[in-house]
């Protein structure tokens, strides 16, 4: 291209700009750039963050920051899981939009970016109210509010459908859409916000368990080996096998609870509570057990006014660490309180003093085994002597065997012929002898041969 050619499309693009100012009044502006975040400047705000709200279908959750930490205030304000908020926070802050899309309201339903409808008609997040016969939106996905002091928002964040291409998403005060590479899968479910394995004690750092039920009987089971067995084993009993015993020794090696309640709240019953006493091995311990207080950006503090103050650590009467777990059944479900002594105990004790954990039926029917459910009878040998054969004649035989032999065998009856005298042939008569002289026999007469 000459240099008169590119003086001639300078000037039309003079003349282009300048009819533009002419019939506009404005001058050509280049266009803004595309947003890469959904809410510019989240990470220096988190600072001011005091509660976050997570709502997922028709589930709410509320995570509130306390002196001690974040915790659950449906919980009776249980500390919630430190890894758990840092990752949704993360999340958060690494999301980035990739590809704008509709900033129509009619196609956030589509997207599954609406906001559900409140009873007056009026649509969260939004300032248009439709008219009472609107349908009702379907529930977004997810949706993150992140407040401030005073209930202010600090981000408001619709979570939509996923796809191989990412997340839609969208700011609940705005209509217009994003696709983002990425968004933080969050569920309502309080038991995903809080650290489900309180206390972990393998099956073979047990020495021994002592079950005390409430009726008196007391089940003591003791490590043998690689395996279990009963301390006493009653008269005339026997194992019913080699893993019965191990059960309620392994019982909290995979301990997953399921919910989470002051221990104050649930009012345990002595008298209905089933006590597992577990002495751990001398080089067994708690040292897995960590303190939520002593996580990153946590600290110490009291989590709930109505929470019952902290009793006492089991008193320290050996170098055993050891474990005691309270039992009860409360309206169908089985509730566990822990209490620790010995080496590592203050970490264990400050996690789950004062709180009482749903557990599985599994995990119940390990901790509270009766010595019945142990053993089994030893089945004697019958002491009456086995019933002798039948010995009498089938019909059609006849028994002749001497008195008394039971071994000889049955001849068949049927016609029977005299035997014939058998002579021996020492007494036979030679040729030319009478029948009945013998030679060198006396004669008739008495004279010899």
């Amino acid at each position: 291209m000459n240099t008169k050619a590119i003086s001639i499309i300078a000037l039309l693009a003079a003349a282009l700009i300048a009819a533009s100012v002419l019939l506009t009044g404005q001058a050509l502006t280049p266009a803004a750039p595309e947003p890469d975040v959904l809410v510019p400047g989240l990470e220096e705000k988190l600072s001011g963050v005091t509660t976050i709200e997570v709502t997922s279908g028709d589930d709410a959750l509320e995570i509130r920051a306390a002196d001690a930490g974040w915790t659950l205030p449906s919980k009776d304000g249980y500390p919630a899981d430190p890894e758990a908020v840092g990752r949704l926070v993360s999340e958060l802050i690494a999301m980035e939009l990739i590809e704008r899309k509709t900033a129509s309201a009619a196609n956030h339903d589509r997207l599954g970016l609406a906001l559900k409808t409140t009873d007056t008609g009026a649509d969260e997040g939004s300032d248009d109210a439709p008219s009472p016969a609107t349908p009702p939106a379907t529930t977004p996905t997810a949706r993150i509010r992140l407040l401030g002091q005073a209930g202010a928002t600090v981000a408001d964040i619709v979570l939509g459908n996923r796809s191989n291409a990412g997340v839609f998403v969208r700011s609940a005060d705005a209509d217009q859409t994003w696709l983002a590479d990425a968004a933080p899968s969050v569920t309502a479910d309080a038991a995903s916000w809080f650290d489900q394995r309180p206390v972990q004690v393998e099956r073979d750092e047990v020495e021994s368990v002592t079950v005390e039920h409430p009726d008196g009987e007391v089940v003591r089971i003791i490590s043998v080996g690689d395996s279990f067995e009963l301390a006493e084993l009653p008269a005339d009993s026997q194992p019913i096998g080699p893993w019965q015993a191990g059960q309620t020794a392994g019982a909290l090696g995979f301990l997953t609870v399921e919910d989470v309640k002051s221990a104050a709240s649930l009012g345990f019953d002595e008298a209905e509570t089933v006590v597992a006493s577990f002495v751990l091995k001398a080089d067994s311990g708690f040292d897995d057990a960590e303190d939520p207080s002593e996580a990153d950006d946590v600290s110490d503090g009291d989590l709930d006014e109505d929470t019952e103050p902290v009793p006492d650590p089991v008193e320290d009467t050996s170098e055993s660490p050891t474990l005691i777990a309270r039992i009860a059944e409360i309206d169908g479900t089985a509730w566990v309180t822990f209490q620790a002594g010995g080496p590592g105990a203050e970490d264990v004790n400050a996690i789950t003093s004062g709180w009482a954990y749903a557990v599985s039926t599994f995990t119940r029917d390990a901790l509270v085994k009766r010595v019945a459910d142990l053993v089994e009878p030893i089945e004697a040998p019958d002491p009456s002597p086995s019933p002798s054969p039948d010995l009498s004649p089938a019909p059609g035989q006849v028994d002749t065997t001497s008195a008394g032999d039971p071994a000889g065998p049955m001849l068949p009856v049927g016609p029977q012929t005299a035997p014939q005298e058998e002579i021996p042939p020492a007494l036979a008569p030679l040729p030319g002898e009478e029948p009945g002289e013998q030679p060198g026999s006396e004669t008739s007469d008495g004279s010899g041969p």
